[in-house]
């Protein structure tokens, strides 16, 4: 009963910018919700750290920028990020609410009007990956164990000997894993194999201008 009673879980994010910013967010929430990923998944494929793209549909970071849109359109590249119907050039002051309700996140964004009054710009709601990864636990076993088989494989075979991204990677295992493997899952077993000389046998490097690429260790 306690349980049925709590109150969601709620955060609220204020930020002042057009409207042709918020259509931005929109397209990426919407792109990456339908392929059931996570902002940190999404991260992660962009070669950025966990929190990336969460700090951006939070109105903690701010990037609407040429490399930015370019990389998300080679992650998801049927995505429609730019929405040319939006054409006032006015700011705005929009509010963000992410709200927990039992296995969904709701995201409502609204504009603001004035002090009492607000627009509903949109609302969408994500089904919780956790409780994804519980329903289907048994594939998603099964899933890792054939990624840590793969890596292990083209670790052998020099694939690594190249600089190679997460969406390189991530596109391969999807390619010979199954069609919905999950960033999350890449993510796991990645980890276990990047670190220092000795011991491990990859090692992860940033470049200058977008995203984390792996390579093996020199010997």
């Amino acid at each position: 009963m306690e349980e049925q009673l709590a109150q969601p879980k709620m955060e609220a994010y204020v930020m002042e910018c057009k409207p042709q910013y918020i259509n931005f967010l929109y397209g990426i929430l919407i792109n990456r919700i339908s392929r059931g990923w996570s902002a940190e998944e999404l991260s992660f494929l962009l070669g950025q750290d966990e929190n990336f793209m969460a700090d951006l549909e939070r109105f903690i970071a701010f990037d609407y920028g040429v490399e930015l849109m370019r990389q998300l359109l080679l992650v998801m590249p049927q995505a429609d990020l730019l929405m040319t119907s939006v054409r006032s050039n006015t700011e705005s002051k929009y509010n963000h609410t992410i709200s927990r309700e039992g296995d969904l996140i709701r995201y409502t964004m609204e504009q603001l009007v004035n002090e009492w009054e607000s627009i509903t710009v949109f609302e969408l709601i994500e089904e919780d990956g956790t409780y994804r990864d519980k329903v289907a636990s048994n594939s998603v076993a099964m899933e890792l164990e054939h990624a840590e088989e793969l890596l292990r494989i083209l670790i052998s075979k020099e694939y690594f000997k190249k600089h190679r991204t997460t969406l390189d990677i991530f596109n391969l295992l999807r390619t010979n894993v199954c069609s919905h493997f999950q960033p999350k899952q890449l993510k796991t077993e990645l980890d276990k194999l990047w670190g220092r000389k000795g011991q491990a046998p990859l090692r992860r490097t940033k470049r200058r201008s977008y995203g984390y690429r792996f390579i093996i260790h020199k010997q």
